[in-house]
């Protein structure tokens, strides 16, 4: 699709290399006419080389012919095409000078400054530089729109050329701004300097003798002062003079330039909707890409790429929550194998005594049991006086006292089933016990098994609802009992 509009354009890099090479053999006779030729035919060299370039990124990118990138492009060659024709012109008019008897007289050097005006060159050569230097931007920008298309949404290699891509286009901008800046006052400097040779007589003679030899009038109009519009890459009319304010204004409108540029050469590819969210003002996770844009929307989305990219190199902690969850669970196994144990002992005793116990049992629910226990900070509490064998001496005066062998049996024989689970602070069921006389006879523990059994049942019992201090007085007591 680009060849139609490519083909124009390197044409006209042909023709330009054409003219260097005349240029540069011409300047081989008159070195010592102090017009540098070569200066001119550098000129022409580089920018037809930029134009040839961009004719083959024209084709490189398959543009089609009437994309706006290649209409610019082809109005580039146009009026290169233009300055080119006026320094041919110009070395025709000295060529010609050699066939007139009147003007084969001047010296080869007058003649040389009179067919190449010095400003007049001066402002074609400037004119030349701001073309090739819009011819640069214009490559820029088709080569940031192909590195956009073929970019995938992770290519950090991709990010960062396309950065470096518009910094080098921003720096162009910046560049083309100050060289067309000065062909206003350079064609001043052409246009005075035509005024003046229009009235010598020697110009006025190399001219006439020129006009004879050319048969089209557009040839002769070759030789004439032509003033060339200034090219503008966009359609939008960007006033770019507030770049002369400070370097801050110049780096943020030459940016604003490249997005404006890729929006309106490419309006197909959407670049209006995704760039048109800028500086938003977001921070960073991480540094960003683009040092003119530190807290804009792009580096915010580059830092949440990389964060997403290598957060499996960060470092973290893993725990295992089966371990926990198996060790909770033995040690809930083991306290309720506690617990199933006490209550078999409770259940057994329960059966020993069941015949014997006529007396009402009462019944305190855990819930009463902790309401007792708190109220044991406020007020003591309050022991039943047992009767005491009459041979046994008076005990010493204990909290406690009121819990002997007898009652200690009794209570032993009329502890109820539990109806929840047991736990550390679980009631404790008590029977009152019998006001009949004791009996001549002590009483004697049922066997060793068993009594281990009340004793060891006892400890538990009295752990959770006394103290730690009055459980070892309570211990001495029943030892002195069991041991009688």
């Amino acid at each position: 699709m680009g060849q139609s509009g490519a083909g124009k354009i390197l044409r006209t890099a042909g023709a330009g290399v054409r003219l260097s090479l005349l240029l540069n053999a011409a300047a081989c006779q008159i070195s010592q006419s102090g017009i540098e030729i070569h200066c001119i035919a550098r000129g022409i060299s580089l920018f037809s080389l930029v134009l040839k370039q961009m004719g083959q990124t024209i084709r490189l990118a398959d543009l089609d012919h009437s994309c706006i990138a290649v209409a610019k492009a082809r109005k580039i060659a146009d009026q290169g095409q233009g300055v080119f024709d006026e320094i041919e012109h110009m070395l025709d008019m000295l060529k010609s000078t050699d066939s007139h008897e009147s003007l084969r007289t001047i010296p080869l050097s007058h003649r040389v400054k009179w067919s190449f005006r010095k400003h007049h060159i001066t402002y074609l050569l400037a004119h030349l530089e701001y073309l090739k230097l819009s011819l640069i931007v214009l490559q820029k920008i088709v080569h940031i729109e192909m590195l956009i298309k073929t970019m995938s949404s992770f290519d950090l290699e991709k990010d960062e050329t396309i950065a470096q891509e518009k910094a080098e286009t921003q720096n162009m901008i910046i560049v083309r701004y100050w060289s067309g800046n000065r062909l206003s006052r350079l064609w001043e400097f052409a246009e005075q300097e035509a005024f003046e040779a229009a009235n010598d007589q020697t110009n006025q003679l190399i001219t006439s003798h020129y006009s004879t030899l050319r048969t089209s009038p557009s040839d002769s109009h070759g030789a004439k002062l032509t003033k060339y519009p200034d090219f503008s890459l966009n359609d939008t009319n960007m006033d770019l003079s507030a770049m002369e304010i400070s370097s801050k204004d110049m780096v943020q409108l030459s940016e604003k330039t490249v997005e404006v540029l890729l929006s309106t050469l490419f309006p197909t590819s959407g670049h209006s909707t995704s760039r048109s969210v800028q500086n938003q003002g977001y921070p960073l996770e991480s540094t960003t890409i683009d040092w003119r844009k530190p807290r804009s929307q792009e580096a915010r989305q580059h830092a949440a790429q990389l964060w997403e990219r290598h957060s499996k190199y960060q470092a973290h902690v893993e725990s295992d929550p089966e371990e926990s969850t198996y060790s909770r669970r033995d040690s809930h196994n083991k306290d309720g194998n506690s617990e199933s144990g006490t209550c078999n002992e409770i259940h057994r005793s329960q059966r020993e005594s069941a015949g014997g116990s006529r007396n009402p049992v009462y019944i305190g629910s855990s819930r009463n049991t902790e309401g007792r226990q708190m109220d044991n900070h406020a007020t003591p509490l309050q022991s039943t006086s047992l009767p005491t064998p009459s041979h046994f001496p008076p005990a010493p005066h204990h909290p406690w006292r009121g819990y002997t062998a007898h009652s200690r049996h009794d209570r032993d024989k009329s502890y109820a089933k539990p109806t929840k689970r047991a736990t550390p602070r679980a009631a404790v069921h008590f029977v009152e016990p019998d006001h009949s006389p004791p009996s001549s006879t002590p009483h004697r523990p049922r066997g060793g098994t068993k009594d281990h059994h009340h004793r060891s049942f006892a400890r538990s019992a009295t752990k959770g609802l006394l103290g730690v201090g009055a459980i070892a007085g309570f211990m001495e007591a029943l030892e002195a009992f069991s041991v009688i």
